[in-house]
């Protein structure tokens, strides 16, 4: 049966299969039962799918701390197909090995959570990534309100998360809950100065940057953080796998995840 997805239909409706796909609608016939071929290419290619499925899952797990919930099907399956692309371009076609450049990943940058609710339509100068050595920057310039930085009706503040996710793709490790670092930001200030975050990030690891608006209403004499499904402000702002090998020398806990060898 297939379900509404904003104004998208997903699943299956008569003799069709309605999918999503970055943000797109595609339609095409479903196949009777045991007339579908089974190359090895075809096989190859579903089992990739299948890894890029997996790892978007945890990823998506990482951000259970700033987004749990809120992600819709639109986001979820626009995640996977961009790892499905990165994985398919990092993988030797003959060996089936995998080998992870500096920008592997890029093609995640950009990509929205919500629809809806643009990052890229609230902040106009978004955020530059730079990796030098060990340290991960992430660089906000100088903004001004409402010119390049807006606020919703209702809201007066906002808080600006930055969330790193990281994962050992080779030896198959993550870190369950993104690392983050905060400022916040008032209506009245009219003014936001240039701001950088900084992280220290081991080598030989997959590092995804995403950025969160939590804006936030006076209510009963405190605050309301204004997010849900309809307004949820979330991108992945940059995708960058560090150089080298991990060493085992930093105190993260680390639990197992989807391995590419």
């Amino acid at each position: 049966m297939a379900k509404l997805e904003g104004n998208m239909l997903s699943g299956s409706l008569g003799p069709y299969v309605f999918k999503i796909v970055n943000g797109k609608q595609v339609v095409c016939k479903k196949q009777a039962p045991g007339t579908r071929k089974h190359t090895a290419a075809s096989i190859r290619a579903s089992k990739a799918f299948g890894k890029a499925s997996i790892l978007g899952k945890q990823f998506r797990k990482t951000l259970d701390a700033q987004y749990q919930g809120l992600f819709g099907q639109v986001s979820s399956n626009a995640i996977v197909s961009s790892l499905n692309t990165a994985l398919i371009d990092s993988r030797n076609s003959e060996s089936d090995a995998y080998k992870f450049r500096c920008g592997s990943f890029k093609i995640l940058a950009g990509l929205e959570f919500n629809l809806r609710s643009k990052v890229n339509v609230k902040v106009s100068k978004l955020p530059e990534v730079k990796l030098k050595k060990n340290v991960l920057s992430v660089i906000f310039s100088k903004m001004e309100i409402p010119d390049t930085f807006k606020f919703p009706r209702k809201s007066i503040t906002c808080e600006i998360v930055v969330a790193l996710s990281l994962f050992r793709l080779r030896d198959g490790f993550m870190v369950d809950t993104a690392e983050t670092q905060t400022m916040h930001v008032k209506k009245s200030e009219g003014i936001v100065e240039p701001q950088t975050f900084e992280f220290d990030v081991p080598p030989g690891c997959l590092c995804v940057v995403s950025v969160f608006l939590n804006y936030a209403t006076a209510y009963k004499g405190g605050w309301k953080i204004l997010k849900d499904r309809q307004f949820s402000p979330g991108y992945i702002c940059d995708a960058v796998v560090t150089p080298g090998k991990y060493q085992n020398s930093d105190d993260r806990i680390w639990r197992p995840c989807i391995k590419f060898s």
